[in-house]
């Protein structure tokens, strides 16, 4: 059991929870911080826990259970018991490599053929930082159709272990050497930012999230970030498109380092690349000149 739990203020800021009522208001309250849940977000607690420590009525508890499922705060598996706060994990994150391995264990008890399971892995790839590459591993093969950014070790790719590490470094080659020749052909830079096309930012930042889960995610875009991007976005002709970006983002999800799966150094925690980081000028040029592309045995 633990000690204490915490909300976030932004909860609070959120359009559908200001809609709860005040009953929906408290029951979500409870499971942030009671004595059933845990950092996962994701627990099992039977209804007649809440009529216990709440003094509600079942068809009270019921009630409310509808209320956040409707808003989408919750998803409930009604037999079993367990639960997922849907956006756990994005108002509470997980702050260090400790954490993120008691997340892992938590995650192993929940029964893999619920029917929260699957959801919890999105959550989990969205919002969730520090974990081991193993465990991201384990995650893009228990969710269906999904991309692995990191190479998902099925058994096949086992089986033909040299031969895929073999040609995934020919195609890393071949996508830096493309990022390389596009960022050494920029044109003049002036004239390059009075024809350029307006920097789609919002456009962007979409793509860094979708296919860089892991690395920390863009909660205010001011005016100095917005300054780095657009002046990556207009330095060279070949970075105006969105098509580029995708490329370029998905470069450094190849990258350990940048997505925080290796160890931090002397007991910190590890490095983990934010948008700000990857649009700057030193870090964009040491990017594509593969500073941070793994070497492979």
């Amino acid at each position: 059991m633990r000690i204490y739990g915490s909300i976030q203020t932004c909860f609070w800021e959120n359009a559908d929870a200001q809609k709860l009522s005040d009953q929906g208001k408290l029951l979500a309250t409870y499971l942030f911080t009671g004595p059933h849940s845990n950092m996962l977000g994701c627990f099992r607690l039977p209804a007649g826990y809440i009529t216990e420590d709440l003094n509600w009525d079942i068809q009270k508890v019921k009630s409310a259970f509808d209320e956040l499922a409707e808003a989408n705060f919750i998803i409930r598996e009604e037999a079993s018991g367990w639960l997922l706060i849907s956006n756990f994990l994005k108002w509470n994150p997980i702050q260090n490599p400790k954490q993120a391995k008691g997340v892992q264990k938590l995650f192993d008890a929940v029964p893999i053929r619920s029917t929260i399971s699957k959801p919890l892995i999105s959550c989990l790839l969205n919002h969730g930082k520090y974990f081991e590459a193993e465990f991201v591993d384990r995650l893009y093969t228990l969710k269906p159709n999904s991309i692995n950014p990191i190479d998902t070790h099925s058994k096949n790719h086992i089986a033909d272990k040299d031969q895929n590490q073999e040609q995934d470094t020919d195609q890393d080659q071949r996508i830096l050497s493309s990022l390389r020749e596009e960022v050494v052909s920029r044109t003049d830079n002036d004239l390059t930012v009075k024809t350029a096309p307006p920097c789609p930012h919002q456009e962007i930042i979409n793509l860094y999230h979708q296919i860089l889960p892991l690395c920390s995610p863009v909660r205010v875009w001011n005016t100095t970030r917005q300054k780095y991007l657009k002046q990556r976005w207009c330095e060279n002709p070949k970075h105006q498109t969105l098509d580029w970006w995708k490329k370029y983002f998905e470069y450094v999800k190849k990258s350990k380092f940048l997505n925080g799966l290796t160890e931090g150094r002397d007991g910190k925690p590890p490095f983990l690349a934010n948008l700000e980081w990857l649009v700057r000028p030193s870090n964009f040029a040491k990017v594509i000149e593969g500073n941070y592309q793994e070497q492979r045995k």
